[in-house]
């Protein structure tokens, strides 16, 4: 969400690394949206995404709530290193949050079990 007095969120103008959060601000955050979550990293390396339109879901509004609370801002993780940890990436319209598994908040831990329909 963007305009006068919305805050940026955690991270913005600061590298991604391990153990190290990283949002972007953007448009795109109403109802009818796409989101999309996609896991990397771990022991063997695999990509899993997975995406939903709300629209088109059953619980839309509540994944639209959510996914807004998954991209605000929040206090910036420690940066601690994550040896064959996970690295998630939440993209709901141009907004973007980058964050490695134990930074993640509570919102976003529920979105990601949610659509990848798994524990995180």
């Amino acid at each position: 969400m963007t305009g006068p007095g919305v805050p940026m969120p955690r991270g913005v103008g600061t590298p991604a690394g391990p153990g190290r959060a990283r949002s972007v601000r953007g448009e795109g955050l109403a109802d009818g949206m796409r989101i999309e979550v996609v896991r990397s990293g771990g022991l063997a390396g695999l990509v899993r995404r997975a995406s939903v339109e709300t629209a088109e879901h059953p619980d839309g509004s509540q994944l639209a709530t959510l996914a807004q609370a998954a991209l605000a801002p929040h206090p910036a993780p420690a940066n601690r290193p994550v040896p064959d940890g996970f690295t998630y990436r939440i993209t709901v319209g141009d907004a973007t949050a980058v964050c490695a598994e134990p930074d993640l908040t509570d919102a976003q831990r529920l979105l990601v079990q949610i659509l990848l329909n798994e524990g995180a």
